[in-house]
Protein backbone atom coordinates (compact mmCIF):
# COMPACT_ATOMS: atom_id res chain seq x y z
CA UNK A 1 0.00 0.00 0.00
CA UNK A 2 3.17 2.18 0.34
CA UNK A 3 3.68 3.89 -3.01
CA UNK A 4 6.29 6.25 -5.27
CA UNK A 5 4.45 9.25 -3.42
CA UNK A 6 6.07 8.15 -0.30
CA UNK A 7 8.47 5.84 -0.33
CA UNK A 8 9.41 3.95 3.68
CA UNK A 9 6.45 5.90 5.16
CA UNK A 10 4.05 4.05 7.09
CA UNK A 11 0.83 4.04 5.33
CA UNK A 12 -1.35 6.74 7.43
CA UNK A 13 -4.91 6.16 7.57
CA UNK A 14 -7.67 8.25 9.77
CA UNK A 15 -10.48 6.67 11.42
CA UNK A 16 -13.59 8.06 12.52
CA UNK A 17 -14.05 7.09 15.93
CA UNK A 18 -17.38 7.50 18.14
CA UNK A 19 -19.66 5.00 20.44
CA UNK A 20 -20.29 2.64 18.10
CA UNK A 21 -19.37 -1.23 17.93
CA UNK A 22 -19.68 -0.33 14.15
CA UNK A 23 -16.56 2.37 14.67
CA UNK A 24 -14.49 -0.12 16.68
CA UNK A 25 -14.93 -2.87 14.18
CA UNK A 26 -13.21 -0.68 11.70
CA UNK A 27 -9.90 -0.86 13.47
CA UNK A 28 -10.02 -4.83 12.18
CA UNK A 29 -9.09 -2.91 8.79
CA UNK A 30 -5.47 -1.54 10.43
CA UNK A 31 -4.86 -4.98 12.28
CA UNK A 32 -5.75 -6.99 8.84
CA UNK A 33 -2.81 -5.01 7.31
CA UNK A 34 -0.37 -5.92 9.84
CA UNK A 35 -0.93 -9.01 9.54
CA UNK A 36 -0.39 -8.88 6.35
CA UNK A 37 3.05 -7.68 6.34
CA UNK A 38 2.10 -4.15 5.87
CA UNK A 39 2.84 -0.96 8.27
CA UNK A 40 -0.05 0.90 8.95
CA UNK A 41 0.21 4.60 10.87
CA UNK A 42 -3.14 5.59 12.07
CA UNK A 43 -4.70 8.62 13.42
CA UNK A 44 -7.78 8.50 15.47
CA UNK A 45 -10.48 11.20 15.04
CA UNK A 46 -13.27 11.88 17.40
CA UNK A 47 -15.26 14.21 16.06
CA UNK A 48 -18.10 16.24 18.29
CA UNK A 49 -20.75 18.16 16.71
CA UNK A 50 -21.49 21.19 18.15
CA UNK A 51 -25.01 20.71 20.09
CA UNK A 52 -27.46 23.31 19.27
CA UNK A 53 -30.67 21.91 20.71
CA UNK A 54 -32.24 24.36 23.13
CA UNK A 55 -34.18 21.50 25.27
CA UNK A 56 -30.16 20.62 25.85
CA UNK A 57 -28.91 24.08 26.40
CA UNK A 58 -31.82 25.51 28.47
CA UNK A 59 -29.87 23.14 31.72
CA UNK A 60 -26.06 23.33 30.63
CA UNK A 61 -24.43 25.88 29.01
CA UNK A 62 -22.69 25.25 25.56
CA UNK A 63 -19.07 24.48 27.00
CA UNK A 64 -20.38 22.14 30.26
CA UNK A 65 -21.77 20.50 27.25
CA UNK A 66 -18.74 20.16 25.08
CA UNK A 67 -16.64 19.38 28.16
CA UNK A 68 -18.94 16.19 28.78
CA UNK A 69 -18.44 15.36 25.04
CA UNK A 70 -14.57 15.75 25.40
CA UNK A 71 -14.39 13.80 28.37
CA UNK A 72 -16.70 10.87 26.12
CA UNK A 73 -14.19 11.20 23.46
CA UNK A 74 -11.11 10.95 25.15
CA UNK A 75 -12.73 7.54 26.88
CA UNK A 76 -13.24 6.02 23.21
CA UNK A 77 -10.51 7.24 22.04
CA UNK A 78 -8.38 5.83 24.61
CA UNK A 79 -10.15 2.46 24.60
CA UNK A 80 -9.16 2.21 20.52
CA UNK A 81 -5.70 3.12 21.13
CA UNK A 82 -4.82 0.80 23.44
CA UNK A 83 -6.30 -2.29 21.12
CA UNK A 84 -4.09 -0.45 18.54
CA UNK A 85 -1.32 -0.33 20.38
CA UNK A 86 -1.14 -3.63 22.24
CA UNK A 87 -1.17 -4.74 18.43
CA UNK A 88 2.30 -2.85 18.09
CA UNK A 89 0.48 -0.07 15.77
CA UNK A 90 1.25 3.20 15.98
CA UNK A 91 -1.59 5.55 16.32
CA UNK A 92 -2.19 9.49 17.57
CA UNK A 93 -5.22 10.59 18.72
CA UNK A 94 -7.51 13.91 17.81
CA UNK A 95 -10.79 15.24 19.02
CA UNK A 96 -12.36 18.55 17.30
CA UNK A 97 -15.79 19.90 17.20
CA UNK A 98 -17.72 20.10 14.27
CA UNK A 99 -19.07 18.87 10.65
CA UNK A 100 -17.37 15.33 10.95
CA UNK A 101 -17.49 15.43 6.98
CA UNK A 102 -15.35 18.65 6.73
CA UNK A 103 -13.18 17.68 9.82
CA UNK A 104 -12.42 14.35 8.12
CA UNK A 105 -11.17 16.26 4.83
CA UNK A 106 -9.28 18.50 7.40
CA UNK A 107 -7.04 16.25 9.04
CA UNK A 108 -6.79 14.01 6.41
CA UNK A 109 -5.50 16.65 4.53
CA UNK A 110 -3.23 18.17 7.41
CA UNK A 111 -1.82 14.73 8.78
CA UNK A 112 -1.04 13.96 5.02
CA UNK A 113 -3.42 10.57 5.11
CA UNK A 114 -3.58 8.37 2.30
CA UNK A 115 -6.85 7.41 3.13
CA UNK A 116 -9.84 7.79 5.79
CA UNK A 117 -11.87 4.91 6.64
CA UNK A 118 -15.08 4.81 7.59
CA UNK A 119 -18.35 2.36 8.20
CA UNK A 120 -20.04 1.97 5.09
CA UNK A 121 -23.65 3.53 5.05
CA UNK A 122 -25.96 2.40 1.59
CA UNK A 123 -29.64 1.71 1.50
CA UNK A 124 -30.53 -0.31 -2.04
CA UNK A 125 -26.87 0.41 -3.25
CA UNK A 126 -26.53 4.03 -2.67
CA UNK A 127 -24.53 5.52 -0.23
CA UNK A 128 -26.12 7.33 3.32
CA UNK A 129 -25.19 9.71 6.08
CA UNK A 130 -21.19 10.12 6.34
CA UNK A 131 -20.17 8.62 3.37
CA UNK A 132 -22.57 10.45 1.09
CA UNK A 133 -21.34 13.41 2.51
CA UNK A 134 -17.87 13.13 1.98
CA UNK A 135 -18.88 11.60 -1.23
CA UNK A 136 -20.36 15.27 -2.06
CA UNK A 137 -17.41 17.22 -0.50
CA UNK A 138 -14.06 15.83 -3.00
CA UNK A 139 -11.10 15.92 -1.43
CA UNK A 140 -7.94 14.35 -2.79
CA UNK A 141 -8.06 11.46 0.55
CA UNK A 142 -9.81 8.44 -0.80
CA UNK A 143 -12.14 7.39 1.42
CA UNK A 144 -12.67 3.44 2.40
CA UNK A 145 -16.30 3.04 3.04
CA UNK A 146 -16.18 -0.71 4.90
Amino acid sequence: MNDATHPGRAWRLLFLIDATDRSRKLLDHALELQRQGQTPEVILLYAIEPVRCWEVLKFRSESEVAEYFAERAGIFLQQAAERLQAAGIACRCCCRTGDPAALLRDVAEEMQCDALVIPRQTCLGLPLGLQRRLQRRPGGVPVLAL
